[in-house]
């Protein structure tokens, strides 16, 4: 071997043992946060907070954490859903088990096809949950630094971008909703496109960017991607008018390439997209008139984790919003460092740029007339602005990562020290100063000790940042001038403590939310019995209120049930129908609030409302106001279980009878799986076939092998024209849209391989002609 091709392995091995180090750094900080959860089982997740609800409550079960209640209500539920149909080797497509079946992968939230959920099916069930909340840090790690690489930071400056953007108290806290799904590969997207912006290598760059937003896309939260197509092009537009300023027009041209590769990626999830968008645009959701911002005092948890407080045993929460929504601490060391990195470099267009988008996204969460702005947008004010609140961690922990860097390879520069050195004793100061207002507060007994106890960690890591300065001081000034450049390792060493003390603040920090057991969802005798009641029929709640659906306490949790294969009439999901709000108007001339988005659980008091939904069972409060014109069938653990005689899934209704509330006659049906309705009918004379189905774009009819054409009924429901004698008919969940959407990705993947690997053929075909020897005559 040659000397430089000696030196070239020793290279490419040495940036494989270093890139290597970092991936494992970063898993290992995310397990070590999720470890104190895990030593009490393998399941992570809120699982205790059932033990508070209906029949799966069990006494003497202390709930961990209740804020994190969508976790298990829904996340986890969707995950084992999609788990079990993908392991029967059917896709994720439908969920039959709330209301009358809902969208399981349109639905965008339960994210089936995501990367995290993709090596989740490899988990065993109990374990895939766990899994994607794992795969989702290092995703969102790994991506902190790679772009850190692309900015050229050194692999601890890069490393230190990584760890603060994972576990960072918004990113970190948020890891068990598919919001993060989205977000995690906001790091990965940024690299892709400062790398097109430089210009180097557009096609194999337009691709990267292309993939990372395609599956930035399938992580499944439609607000998480308007978020991060937001900060990139903030961040692509103040980039390229900062350098046409400088240097003309002609550097505005690569934002085509960005717009390409965005656009690239949308078409690489258009199996999601294409189908996904009709249930977002149903979806009652949309009636949301917007989010306040969040209180400008709220600011102080960039520094402090538990200032107001948390939800957890041993301590309470005393702060506005919810713990998750306005936590988002990435601490002293990462906001000084931060700082130092925008006073030394802010003429950097990339710097420049992060500053720019950090400060946008700040505006967009704490400052309404920007909101205003964004809500005037169509469906703008749908969306939770203040989700964007992780996105303002990636520009901190990138800005982090170069100060590091300065201070670690400039250390012997004076300036540098002392400008470090300043930042921890402004820290100190501002510390002293909230401190003093504490002490000056109104606020008394067990919260006032919570908030003294806060800054225990925001004070420990400023005080190690001034003695690792002053250690840096004291090498610096005994060194002879001359020498000041041969002690690099004392930086390097420095910089390690910085890196150890940041970690441990923000593992401490995010541990304590989390909660974990042995099983995803906790049995009991009194659900089994209500199993066992029910069978395949759907139960319903006679003291339910049609908006909150927490209201009751009886059967399941919704959509915890989904968990427990019990169908209930009742739901917790973004993509609810706005239909089933009017259908439920029409049937009992109760108006919904116009708050009306996620969750409906109406309250079934009469056997006619229960046949009209197809709910066979439903259940009341022990010793409660009887179901008019239902038959009590037996008690279960303090509830009581009533039988709706006539109620079914289907039914058949002669052409010349009206009215919605007519019985007709049960029809039988099978499900050979989910997404599949297969019932015979036999009648003398032409019939409306009524189906207890939620009238969901996809669904696709057959009678005798031949088409046949659906209608919505009741307005959610469905319905069709059966002609007389005996028929088998068959359902199907098989979008067209979905197809479609195969069949776009498909060809945009065969349009990327080509782009990559046409022109590398080319270069090897011209090589190799200009190598063969050529022979004269």
């Amino acid at each position: 071997m040659t000397g430089t091709g000696w030196r070239l392995e020793r290279i490419t091995c040495h940036r494989f043992l270093v890139h290597g180090a970092a991936v494992v750094w970063l898993t290992g900080a995310a397990l070590v946060m999720l470890a104190p959860a895990l030593s009490h089982g393998a399941s992570l997740g809120p699982s205790d907070l059932l033990s508070a609800f209906g029949l799966t409550a069990r006494s003497g079960v202390v709930v961990h954490n209740f804020v994190s209640s969508d976790q298990i209500q829904v996340f986890i539920p969707w995950t084992a859903l999609a788990w079990t149909q993908v392991h029967h080797g059917q896709l994720p497509l439908w969920n039959p088990y709330s209301l009358l079946g809902m969208p399981l992968a349109f639905n965008w939230q339960s994210a089936p096809f995501s990367v995290p959920s993709l090596i989740g099916y490899l988990f065993p069930m109990n374990l895939a949950y766990s899994a994607a909340i794992v795969i989702r840090l290092v995703i969102a790690g790994t991506g902190g630094y790679m772009v850190g690489r692309v900015m050229r930071m050194s692999w601890l400056g890069s490393t230190l971008t990584g760890t603060v953007f994972e576990l960072s108290g918004s990113l970190s806290g948020f890891a068990g909703w598919s919001l993060v799904g989205t977000l995690a590969w906001a790091g990965w997207a940024l690299a892709a496109t400062i790398l097109l912006l430089r210009g180097s290598h557009r096609t194999r760059d337009t691709v990267f960017l292309a993939l990372a937003v395609g599956l930035a896309i399938y992580g499944g939260f439609p607000e998480g991607v308007a978020m991060l197509l937001l900060f990139l092009v903030v961040f692509t537009a103040v980039l390229l008018v900062t350098r046409a300023f400088r240097h003309g027009a002609s550097e505005l041209l690569p934002g085509v390439n960005v717009a390409v590769g965005m656009l690239a990626g949308a078409a690489l999830a258009a199996p999601l997209i294409l189908p996904g968008l009709p249930v977002a645009r149903a979806s009652a959701r949309n009636a949301v008139q917007g989010y306040p911002v969040l209180p400008v005092k709220t600011a102080v948890n960039f520094v402090f984790s538990s200032f107001y407080g948390l939800p957890l045993p041993g301590s309470e929460w005393f702060g506005p919003q919810n713990y998750y929504e306005i936590s988002v601490y990435v601490g002293v060391i990462a906001l000084v460092l931060a700082g130092v990195a925008l006073i030394r470099r802010w003429k950097n267009p990339e710097v420049l740029a992060l500053a720019v988008v950090g400060v946008v996204v700040v505006a967009v969460v704490y400052f309404a007339p920007l909101r205003s702005l964004l809500d005037a947008f169509p469906n703008g004010a749908a969306i939770s602005w203040n989700h964007s609140l992780i996105l303002t961690t990636l520009p901190i922990a990138l800005l982090a990562g170069l100060g590091m860097d300065m201070l670690v390879v400039g250390f012997w520069r004076r300036r540098t020290v002392a400008l470090v050195f300043a930042g921890f004793g402004i820290a100190a100061v501002v510390l002293i100063v909230l401190a003093g207002i504490v002490l000056e507060s109104q606020i008394k007994g067990f919260d006032r000790t919570i908030r003294e106890d806060s800054f225990l960690w925001p004070v420990g890591t400023t005080a190690v940042g001034l003695l690792v300065l002053m250690f840096l001081w004291e090498r610096l000034s005994s060194a002879p001038r001359g020498e000041r450049r041969h002690v690099l390792g004392r930086g390097w060493i420095a910089g390690m403590v910085l890196l150890l003390t940041e970690t441990a603040f923000l593992v401490s920090a995010g541990a304590p939310l989390w909660s974990a057991s042995s099983t995803m969802f906790p049995t009991s005798a009194a659900v089994a019995a209500l199993q066992r009641a029910v069978g395949s029929s759907t139960v319903g709640f006679a003291n339910c209120h049609a908006i909150d659906g927490y209201a009751s306490d009886l059967g399941i949790l919704p959509d915890a049930n989904v968990g427990y294969s019990v169908s209930e009439f009742a739901v917790y999901d973004s993509a609810l129908p706005a239909a089933y709000y009017r259908s439920w108007t029409a049937a009992t001339g109760q108006q919904v609030p116009a708050q009306a988005s996620s969750i409906f659980c109406p309250s079934l008091t009469t056997a006619n409302l229960a046949r009209l939904y197809g709910v066979g069972f439903v259940l009341q409060t022990s010793g409660g106001t009887p179901v008019t014109g239902a038959t009590f069938d037996r008690r279960i653990d303090g509830e009581d279980l009533y039988r709706v005689p006539g109620a079914a899934q289907a039914s058949l209704i002669p052409v010349a009878t009206q009215g919605n509330d007519v019985v007709g006659t049960p029809v039988a049906v099978t499900h050979p799986d989910p997404t599949t309705w297969r019932m015979g009918t036999s009648a003398e004379s032409a019939s409306e076939l009524r189906l207890r189905l939620t009238d969901s774009p996809g669904w696709q009819a057959t009678i005798d092998g031949r088409p046949l054409a659906l209608n919505q009924w009741a307005g959610v429901m469905l319905e069709t024209r059966v002609p007389p004698g005996h028929h088998l008919i068959v359902l199907q969940y098989e979008p067209d849209r979905f197809t479609q959407g195969l069949v776009i990705a498909g060809g945009t993947i065969v349009v990327m391989i080509a782009a990559l690997t046409v022109p590398v053929l080319r270069r090897r075909s011209r090589r190799s002609s200009t190598t063969q020897p050529h022979h004269g005559r």
